[in-house]
């Protein structure tokens, strides 16, 4: 039996035009002779009825287990398995739609970001013998006991490449609204280009960064497992990327390869305290995640994201620290093999955004990035001039 596995994110599902595009991908590879394991995300993004953010702003986070809240959040996974199974039906196919539970993914009880600690794929090989196309709902699994879990925003990703090494796949296809890795986002630079091949290794980096067309998780388990993970758009028939080590060589050591990406809703705490390493122990010990830590005379800054900014505040509340709060920021990160082995590049970035008075809060340097901090109104501005200058050299 050849199995592939199609997974589409909410993009690719939020029209019933994007849906029926999806359906084509989906035939196209049934026609080859395939049995199709295909992996949905929520429809949509925040706006569409039952994308997962909609769901979210039903109900009140703060007065919720996230026991329920996870069983609030897997429901858009389900709406959108449903829909394809009876888009997929009218066109004749034989469909099933299987819970990421009853398709054999087995998770920890830590609700809202849980960790796949088994895979029992028998009834969903069974359906595969039964039907040609078997929809799996992605970005959830559950407990030993039946309890609903979630694996964690665009867990999605995470749900086809554990599913793809379990069958047995090579690959495991990935499909967006982009063609692929760029070497920045397309909605801000309309001349990014197109990366064909990308080492694990690169591809974890972006993801990392803020790059939105693969879960940093997901590249992990692939890398570990040597499944190749292939991102194309569901709108056209590009090539796309390929994140694998086939050609590591080449993609590392290609002086061509360089890429820029960013995360916005940034925060900064300015904590008043001589003890920095018992605070950072304290929000650390607390599941609390620092992007970036400074360290100063009676100070220390941490760099956050914003979804951590409610679970610090709670842990320097209680722990009578006196802070401040300093938002709207966002990171860029320009991502090259060794880049900080090239000094003038970090001087080269500092200048492009000073004589173009965008502010740079903090620059950072490592091994293959270069991180700047600033203001998220100038965010797209920034990632254009940086793109558009340093690509000469780079590339």
């Amino acid at each position: 039996m050849k199995i592939a596995i199609q997974k589409f994110g909410g993009t690719s599902l939020g029209t019933l035009d994007r849906q029926n595009m999806a359906i084509l991908k989906i035939i196209e590879k049934v026609k080859k002779g395939y049995q199709v394991v295909v992996v949905v995300s929520a429809m949509g993004k925040e706006g569409n009825h039952y994308s997962t953010d909609s769901l979210i702003k039903l109900i009140n986070k703060e007065k919720i287990r996230k026991k329920e809240l996870d069983l609030l959040m897997s429901c858009g996974e389900k709406i959108s398995a449903t829909v394809m199974s009876s888009l997929l039906n009218e066109k004749g196919f034989n469909t099933t739609v299987l819970t990421g539970y009853q398709a054999g993914i087995i998770t920890n009880n830590n609700f809202g970001d849980s960790e796949i600690i088994e895979i029992n794929p028998f009834k969903l090989l069974e359906e595969l013998e039964r039907k040609e196309i078997v929809i799996v709902t992605g970005f959830q699994g559950g407990t030993s006991n039946g309890e609903v879990t979630t694996l964690g925003r665009g867990g999605s990703d995470i749900t086809a490449v554990i599913l793809g090494i379990e069958l047995g796949c090579k690959s495991v296809e990935v499909f967006t609204d982009v063609n692929g890795v760029m070497t920045a986002d397309p909605n801000i630079v309309t001349d990014a280009k197109l990366i064909n091949s990308i080492c694990y290794s690169n591809a974890y980096q972006l993801a990392e960064s803020g790059a939105k067309v693969i879960h940093s998780k997901a590249v992990k388990i692939a890398e570990r497992n040597d499944i190749e993970i292939k991102i194309k758009n569901t709108l056209n028939n590009c090539s796309g990327t390929t994140i694998s080590n086939k050609y590591p060589n080449r993609v590392f050591n290609d002086s061509s390869f360089f890429a820029i990406t960013y995360k916005k809703d940034i925060t900064q705490f300015i904590i008043e305290t001589k003890n920095k390493s018992e605070v950072v122990s304290e929000i650390i010990k607390d599941q609390g995640r620092i992007a970036l830590i400074d360290m100063y005379l009676n100070n220390l800054i941490l760099t956050v994201q914003k979804n951590e900014v409610e679970k610090i505040k709670k842990i320097l509340t209680r722990e009578h620290h006196i802070y401040k709060i300093y938002e709207n920021y966002s990171i860029i990160s320009v991502i090259k093999h060794k880049i900080a082995d090239i000094p003038k590049i970090t001087l080269q970035i500092m200048d492009i955004l000073k004589n173009n008075n965008i502010e740079v809060l903090k620059i950072n340097g490592f091994y293959s990035k270069i991180q700047c901090l600033v203001k998220t109104v100038d965010v797209e501005k920034a990632i254009n001039l940086l793109h558009e200058t340093l690509k000469v050299d780079l590339i």
